[in-house]
């Protein structure tokens, strides 16, 4: 029974001790993104570790930044060190700097910026159907009608309508090359990763890649559309 009074006396001695509500964290990724954009500083690092780094604009920025497991099982964190000095730059910006200097990749993930390597970053390849029946299709030539005047009462006075001729060959009526045009100009050094594949027929291209390349094959699609 003492032990029963004992608890709830704890209880509510603890409910009734004032609690600062934490702030919740911007959640979103272009929040963030806001955030790192806005804080415009100079910067003078001197052999400081990443993780060193990444503190330090987390603490100027609200922002969670941190060092992924793949990286950190790839690369030893200490030899991740930066030596770099830029003046009024944002925060992104110095980031940005700092990762295509060390060959490294952000990445979005679970609420918090991630810096890792550039193919964790890209994520996992997934398959995706592109409709290109629009673009191999052949044009076709419907000519006016052959019309030879002449005298009264002769015949065949020509056809009404002329004959279809076959459609024209042009740029894009091999899907074949539609699909190497992709492979040269979208997704560098990411074809011969395992997973990634494509393949073509008159109508479709069925691709295998990761997200980051699946955009770039929509722009370069659209373009090709434009260009036709």
């Amino acid at each position: 029974m003492k032990r029963l009074m004992l608890a709830l006396t704890v209880a509510v001695v603890l409910s009734s001790m004032p609690f600062e509500r934490a702030e919740a964290a911007p959640k979103s990724l272009g929040e963030q993104m806001l955030l790192l954009e806005g804080r415009v500083v100079d910067l003078d690092f001197r052999d400081r570790t990443l993780d060193e780094v990444l503190k330090f604009f987390s603490d100027l920025t609200e922002v969670n930044l941190v060092i992924s497991p793949v990286l950190q099982n790839e690369r030893p964190v200490d030899e991740l060190r930066v030596t770099l000095a830029l003046s009024r730059v944002s925060v992104k910006t110095a980031l940005t700097v700092i990762c295509e200097l060390k060959g490294l990749a952000a990445v979005y993930r679970h609420g918090v910026i991630m810096i890792t390597t550039p193919k964790d970053a890209r994520g996992k390849p997934q398959l995706r159907l592109y409709s290109i029946a629009d673009l191999t299709v052949r044009i076709r030539d419907f000519p006016a009608p052959d019309i030879m005047l002449r005298p009264s009462g002769a015949e065949n006075f020509g056809e009404i309508g002329g004959k279809e001729e076959e459609g024209q060959e042009h740029a894009f009526a091999d899907p074949e090359f539609i699909s190497e045009l992709i492979t040269a100009n979208t997704g560098s050094g990411t074809w011969e990763d395992e997973g990634v594949s494509i393949t073509a027929n008159e109508r479709h291209l069925v691709v295998r890649q990761y997200p980051t390349v699946h955009r770039e094959i929509d722009s370069l699609l659209a373009l090709l559309r434009a260009y036709r």
